[in-house]
């Protein structure tokens, strides 16, 4: 952390709650290395902009502080920078993506299927104002890597109406290949709307996609 970043707890508190999800990939494991046992899904909660003692023990807090008890509790954790957007974004990506408060990409990986399919569908949208600053293609590479690899998906799907030409670049660029048209594939304004339907597989960015913007976005 910088000297001259001032050292903040980020909410004070982060309450980890460890979970085993099956979803079609297994329970949680056994312990291994004289360590805890491992699961599947790790969830954290994050108490912002409260003190510690106030949620802790606190009588007013009595579900916050079972979470603790029954799961865990992650203590001297501090914020690596300010506002808390970029410590939201250090969390679940291992990186400041960005200290702007007003990001306002959203990419979501729905539909999916496990088994021998281990695929998804992508979608994503950013207010029209922050468009062209190449924040949504950044946070679909993030996306897509950690569909790839956490997640263990194999395959992801965009489905874009034939008129978008801007979301047909963004995928184009991150190495999406079209594979086909989809007839009046959505109920969209009251009428079905065709798509083009792009993909992206796990060995198409073998080196990672946000390697691939790195190397692709415009300068």
């Amino acid at each position: 952390m910088s000297s001259t970043c001032k050292r903040r707890s980020i909410a004070a508190l982060g309450v980890a709650i460890v979970v085993s999800l099956s979803l079609g990939c297994g329970d949680s494991t056994a312990p291994r290395g004289g360590g805890g046992p491992s699961f599947n899904h790790v969830y954290i909660v994050v108490e912002e902009n409260t003190d510690y003692t106030s949620v802790i023990g606190s009588s007013s807090m009595p579900y916050l502080n079972g979470l603790a008890q029954q799961y865990g509790l992650a203590t001297n954790y501090y914020a690596d920078t300010h506002p808390s957007i970029g410590n939201y974004f250090m969390l679940a990506t291992g990186q400041i993506i960005t200290n702007n408060d007003g990001y306002s990409t959203v990419v979501t990986v729905d539909n999916i299927v496990r088994g021998a399919m281990r695929s998804g569908h992508l979608g994503y949208w950013i207010d029209r104002a922050a468009a062209g600053r190449g924040m949504t293609s950044l946070a679909v590479a993030l996306v897509c890597d950690h569909a790839f690899g956490p997640v263990g998906l194999h395959r992801l799907q965009a489905d874009i109406r034939p008129e978008n030409g801007p979301s047909q670049r963004l995928v184009a660029r991150l190495g999406f290949t079209q594979e086909g048209l989809l007839r009046r594939y959505l109920d969209i304004d009251g009428d079905w709307r065709d798509h083009l339907t792009f993909a992206l597989l796990a060995e198409d960015a073998p080196a990672g996609v946000l390697n691939r913007w790195r190397e692709r976005i415009p300068r």
